[in-house]
């Protein structure tokens, strides 16, 4: 599974399309909604004393990402002037966000689609080697997932970069530049 870098990082593209003004309160909230899925580890603490032995599985499905789209609509209204379908559908696409990722990671897989198909579920394709949670003391491993991420944040930096200069730039209706 990546770290929070990379989930986290998605916020740089995430929260100015909800909302060029954003405040504070509303970067936190994206950040949160796009690590809500690992809250699997805290429930495994309390339920087992083991946060690690299911994550991954049952809250790593696309099907819960609706449910995430509803809460993160309820929550953003009161702190932004965001629509209710536009923060349905942002909140919705911020949970999967982090099963994608999560699935795009050498590993286990995740349950993509829990219940219904409750095995997890590993995509062919990697783009990071993730975190080693059952091997504490391999530190190159370590040292390699935040190089990796570290450098996929970079590149959502910069996109975000770029498509906040675009949004910037005149809009010229055919009429030629001087």
């Amino acid at each position: 599974m990546p770290s929070p870098i990379a989930h986290a990082s998605l916020a740089l593209l995430a929260t100015p399309a909800l909302d060029r003004r954003a405040t504070l309160r509303l970067w936190a909230l994206v950040a949160a909604f796009l690590l809500l899925p690992d809250a699997d580890i805290a429930v495994g603490l309390i339920a087992s004393g083991d946060g690690f032995a299911s994550h991954g599985s049952w809250s790593h499905s696309f099907l819960l990402a609706p449910i995430a789209g509803v809460a993160f609509a309820l929550i953003v209204r009161r702190i932004a002037d965001i629509p209710a379908k536009r923060a349905f559908f942002a909140g919705t696409a911020l949970y999967a966000s982090h099963v994608a990722l999560d699935a795009l990671t050498l590993g286990r897989g995740v349950g993509m689609l829990w219940p219904i198909v409750p095995e997890r579920i590993e995509s062919p394709i990697h783009i990071f080697s993730g975190v080693r949670h059952s091997e504490p003391g391999n530190i190159a491993a370590h040292l390699r997932t935040i190089a990796e991420e570290s450098v996929f944040a970079l590149w959502v930096a910069l996109i975000a970069l770029v498509l906040g200069a675009l949004r910037k730039a005149p809009i010229t209706r055919g009429e030629p530049a001087p």
